[in-house]
């Protein structure tokens, strides 16, 4: 079981393939989520100047057995140490992005 953050802790730890999604389960709002980490894709992403090949990770929640609609999508580095580097998440009024240094 984990919180939002280490969710994201866990991640660097998996190994994904673009058919299997990794799953785990989120304790969040006082609910269990089960959350499913699907890899949708290895794209490049412009990082600190340079080019980076990462993996773009989109989780899709699971509440009482029914799936939540909302999307977010994380690119993590395509290495061993599997660094998260972007966050998008789509909002009712549009998208929020953050990139880490």
């Amino acid at each position: 079981m984990h919180d939002f953050l280490s969710v994201f802790y866990f991640a660097r730890r998996q190994k994904f393939a673009s058919e299997k999604p990794v799953n785990v389960v989120l304790s969040c709002d006082q609910k269990d989520w089960v959350l499913n980490l699907y890899m949708t894709k290895k794209e490049m992403l412009k990082h600190d100047g340079k080019k980076t090949e990462t993996l773009l990770l989109e989780p899709l929640a699971i509440v009482g057995g029914v799936e939540k609609r909302g999307r977010a999508w994380i690119n993590l580095s395509d290495d061993n140490a599997k660094k998260p580097l972007k966050f998008v998440f789509k909002a009712p009024f549009g998208y929020v992005v953050g990139a880490l240094k």
